[in-house]
């Protein structure tokens, strides 16, 4: 659900991608486990959508779920297709000018082969790497990096074709656009894509299957009951042991730290904080658990609200302001259709409650201390990081603020003195670095992270931008890749970019 809210998708777009693969891997007479593999595969489409969209693009306009949802929509290799699709999705209340200027200028750069793989290759790998930290087969992962390969070997990034694509990725191509233009344009216009496009984007096996049997992958996709559905016709049996929940959640925390510069390691620094805290509060261990997978999730709504408003260097609007005050309603929305993540919804959506009732989504004064100790932890490690319209306080001055929210009455001092006594703690403490990174290394990946160029690194760091051209070398040798949407991620999943105790 989260996935396909970040990228613009209507809602419920990947739950019924995944029954329509699903249901299409039983007519084809798979084994059930094979089902399963093209059922999660589909599920998880949008998760690489996470990442942000490459400079290249040209995209000043700032709508970037727009601009991923048109893509997503789009047959690559047609300009034309391209720009149609854009015209139908991309700022559709801004400038017509702005606008035709902004859709010109990306269908010009989707010409270009190394654009396109520019711009898919961070999805694939942001796709791969979640789909691995989920616990899911290898399979699922091999498919993510297969999303925009093409039958006809004219995708990317690897130009992969025929059968060397993996069925699961083939059937995901089909499923992904299919659901995405019947949600957005209609049925027709759905099955047209899948006549259109065989034999060059589509396996055209799989497109004589889904016109042979139409009505059976169609059944009920409309149907106000799709989870119920979703989880009745999940092939296979696949279950993941509670054991493996707390590294799915934190994997969820990665997929939505990612969607921007200003909140790298947010949520599991958040987590980390809170569960800390809770220890210093006194808490039962098992209600600090409870603090840590809640805090991976508390921010999962974020990716329902446009990136532009969360980058917005000036202040909101009101408009702007009510869609910010629902994402953690999103959260709770979220996490309540899960059954195995519905325990933790009402802590997880209750990071901006506040004492005197001044919070949001529910507006309840006096939350309880567990509640109490996330928020605080959200306000104190928001503090530590810059935004659009400030710069990062530090550890004293964020202290500061703290206390003086719970002199106001907006905090509980009790999760206030928990929060800065974990701090404390964690400053005390020292932390090793992954992969043989140096400190300085480490300092110039999480850089990396916030999207900064070799000369902006060196004038942060006051060294010569031929002394990071040569730490960035060593950075991609020890973390073993060459790009720098996979050194955000690798920032990210080793909690470089978290400020605990900075």
């Amino acid at each position: 659900m989260a996935s396909g809210l970040g990228a613009g998708a209507p809602a419920e777009t990947g739950i019924g991608a995944a029954l329509f693969a699903g249901r299409l891997g039983r007519r084809l007479g798979l084994p059930e486990d094979e089902c399963a593999e093209l059922f999660y595969s589909s599920l998880l489409r949008f998760i690489g959508c996470a990442v942000g969209v490459p400079d290249a693009t040209g995209l000043a306009i700032g709508d970037v779920e727009g601009f991923q949802r048109g893509l997503a929509m789009s047959d690559l290799t047609d300009v034309k297709d391209v720009v149609a699709r854009l015209d139908e999705n991309l700022a559709i209340d801004a400038p017509a000018e702005d606008r035709r200027a902004a859709i010109a200028t990306i269908g010009e750069a989707a010409g270009s082969v190394e654009v396109r793989d520019a711009l898919t290759q961070p999805h694939c790998d942001l796709g791969a790497q979640l789909a691995t930290d989920l616990g899911l087969p290898p399979v699922i992962a091999e498919a993510m990096n297969q999303v925009y390969e093409r039958w006809d070997g004219g995708g990317s990034p690897t130009r992969m074709s025929g059968e060397a694509i993996c069925l699961a990725a083939r059937v995901m191509h089909i499923t992904g656009s299919f659901e995405l233009v019947r949600r957005s344009v209609g049925v027709e216009s759905a099955f047209g894509i899948v006549r259109d496009r065989k034999g060059g984007q589509f396996d055209p096996r799989l497109c004589d299957a889904i016109d042979g049997c139409r009505n059976e992958l169609m059944r009920g996709l409309d149907s106000p009951a799709l989870l119920d559905t979703f989880l009745e016709e999940a092939p296979g049996n696949w279950q993941m042991e509670t054991d493996n929940l707390v590294s799915a959640a934190k994997a969820c925390a990665h997929t939505v730290d990612l969607r921007s510069v200003y909140t790298l390691g947010h949520s599991v620094g958040v987590a980390e904080l809170a569960a800390k805290a809770g220890e210093c509060a006194g808490l039962e261990e098992d209600l600090c658990d409870e603090l840590l997978i809640a805090g991976y999730l508390h921010d999962l709504g974020r990716v329902g609200v446009p990136t532009a408003i969360w980058d917005k260097p000036s202040e909101l609007t009101r408009s702007e302001w009510a869609k910010v005050e629902q994402h953690p309603f999103l959260t709770d929305n979220i996490l309540k259709a899960s059954p195995a993540l519905s325990k933790y919804a009402r802590l997880a959506s209750s990071h901006h409650e506040r004492n005197d009732g001044s919070g949001y989504h529910r507006g309840i004064e006096n939350p309880d201390l567990q509640c109490s100790i996330l928020a605080a932890a959200d306000c104190y490690h928001a503090m530590l990081e810059d935004r659009p319209y400030r710069g990062a306080l530090g550890p004293e001055k964020a202290s500061e603020e703290l206390i003086a929210m719970a002199d106001n009455g907006k905090l509980n001092r009790m999760a206030v003195r928990a929060v800065l006594d974990a701090v404390a703690g964690r400053r005390a403490g020292s932390r090793s670095l992954p992969a043989g990174l140096t400190t300085r290394e480490a300092e110039v990946i999480c850089l990396m992270a916030q999207g900064m160029t070799n000369k902006e690194i060196a004038d942060k760091l006051c060294i010569s931008a031929k002394t990071v051209e040569h730490h960035v070398g060593h950075i991609y040798d020890k973390i073993g890749s060459r790009t720098r949407p996979s050194a955000a991620m690798f920032a990210v999943a080793h909690g470089l970019c978290t400020k605990l105790g900075a």
